[in-house]
């Protein structure tokens, strides 16, 4: 576990001092090598990290990075989702299932507080627990660059 965190620190000084914004970031022994947008901080949370573009109308689009534990196979995870999705309200927009079911891929949208978020979640099976990567930006800016950026940071994530 120490290596792990020597290994991000490495990754992120050196992220931090380079000009381009280019980025190739190791995390839970995934990468994501993404052009991040100027500005974008990453964040170490309780349970994972998150990745923060430019504040816009109030809200910042993320990305939040969790290991979840969870033994079961992705499918079920899957599943138990849509179940806390619909309970929630949430519509599931399109998903998917790839690299022999060991990511899935998820749309929805959903109310929180007062604003109507649209999501884009790509999740790994690693070990006893899915890894998440959740992009969050408001519904009214789905169709807008920043949406595009985060798009871009999940669809970059290289995990063996």
């Amino acid at each position: 576990m120490r290596g792990r965190w020597l290994a991000f620190w490495v990754v992120f000084l050196l992220w931090a001092i380079s000009p381009s914004h280019a980025r190739v970031i190791s995390l839970y022994g995934g990468s994501v090598s993404a052009n991040l947008p100027g500005g974008t901080k990453i964040k170490r949370q309780q349970n994972g990290y998150i990745f923060l573009l430019r504040p816009l109308n109030g809200f910042s689009p993320n990305v939040n990075v969790t290991l979840q534990p969870y033994r079961s196979g992705l499918r079920p995870y899957a599943a138990l989702s849509k179940r806390q999705f619909r309970r929630l309200g949430f519509n599931v927009l399109h998903q998917r299932f790839f690299g022999r079911a060991q990511a899935w891929d998820v749309e929805y949208t959903g109310i929180i507080g007062n604003r109507v978020l649209h999501f884009y979640a790509r999740a790994f099976k690693v070990g006893n627990g899915v890894l998440l990567w959740t992009a969050t930006i408001p519904d009214d800016q789905w169709d807008s660059k920043p949406a595009d950026e985060l798009i871009d940071i999940i669809s970059s994530i290289k995990f063996p």
